[in-house]
């Protein structure tokens, strides 16, 4: 996440419904070179988006989450001026002369991964919700 533009529609869509919510990402990028100004760029990305934003890695301008290293994983590519990403995994396997199956295999792993780690975060967010209740 480099300014949090390609999440402002989906900000829009979750108001309308009344809903809040929080951004998950592996890593946040930003051109300063200070934690002073780093903050103030995650400042203004929470502020567009409406949300607190939580990252795995801090980045500088040009660097790639470490994730994306390896490919098998990392699946799309984003640039920060458009709103969606776009696929990367299917030429990434064309070029291995990867099968189907093999690249299917890992998609479902991928998968598994992904479903445990929200199961995870809705867990936490219940867990959350139970002591602000109480």
């Amino acid at each position: 996440m480099e300014t949090g533009y390609g999440l402002f529609p989906l900000r829009r869509a979750l108001e309308k419904s009344h809903m809040s919510f929080d951004v998950a990402t592996i890593a946040f990028t930003s051109r300063a070179t200070t934690d002073e100004a780093f903050e103030k760029d995650k400042q203004a990305a929470e502020n567009l988006i409406g949300a607190s934003v939580y990252y795995g890695q801090r980045l500088s301008k040009g660097q790639a989450p470490v994730v994306y290293k390896n490919y098998r994983l990392g699946g799309v590519t984003k640039d920060a001026s458009k709103t969606f990403a776009f696929p990367t995994k299917k030429d990434f396997w064309l070029s291995r002369n990867s099968s189907a199956v093999e690249m299917q295999q890992d998609i479902n792993s991928a998968r598994k991964d992904i479903e445990l780690i929200a199961s995870k975060i809705a867990q936490w967010y219940q867990l959350e919700d139970s002591q602000q209740e109480t």
